[in-house]
């Protein structure tokens, strides 16, 4: 009698099963060291971090107390050395203490800086607020002795001009 097989599965020799099952331990294997190597390494990383800010949390502490004076000093020098610079005639630096507050709604079209500290600022906005509040912000800015707006016309479009003095009188 002859056996038509009409399904057409193939079947699985012995020796193909015991090797797809060995590549199957292997790879599972091979996953099972990768996580556990992971997750070592993980907790060498979190002992690390943990460890030393045990260790040093008293030291510190001595640190603290012990350079705290040192500390405010060079801090002090650095505000100081920050004071001159900003205060100093560099054009860039006083432009950057100008512009530094100026609001949103203000453009300005001119700057002019004479040889005794006075610079006129010319500019434009469609809030007389503005110009106002930008006034009471330049003086609160370090090196600046007086503001003063010299001029101010306009209704729809308020076009102004500003002196400020860097440690002279008004002229």
């Amino acid at each position: 009698m002859i056996k038509i097989n009409l399904l057409n599965s193939p079947r699985i020799s012995n020796l193909q099963f015991v090797f797809w099952l060995l590549i199957l331990f292997l790879l599972t294997l091979c996953l099972h060291l990768y996580l556990y190597n992971a997750n070592r390494q993980i907790a060498l990383d979190l002992a690390q971090f943990t460890l030393p800010n045990r260790e040093n949390s008293s030291f510190s502490k001595q640190i603290k107390k012990e350079d705290c004076t040192i500390l405010q000093g060079e801090i002090e020098i650095i505000d100081d050395k920050l004071t001159e610079l900003t205060t100093g005639d560099d054009p860039a630096i006083i432009m950057t203490s100008l512009i530094s507050c100026l609001p949103e709604k203000i453009q300005l079209t001119k700057i002019t800086k004479s040889a005794g500290g006075k610079i006129l600022i010319e500019g434009e906005s469609i809030e007389y607020g503005q110009i106002t509040h930008w006034i009471t912000e330049l003086r609160q800015l370090s090196g600046i002795q007086h503001v003063y707006l010299q001029n101010i016309q306009g209704a729809d479009l308020f076009h102004f001009t500003i002196q400020v003095n860097q440690g002279g009188e008004i002229e």
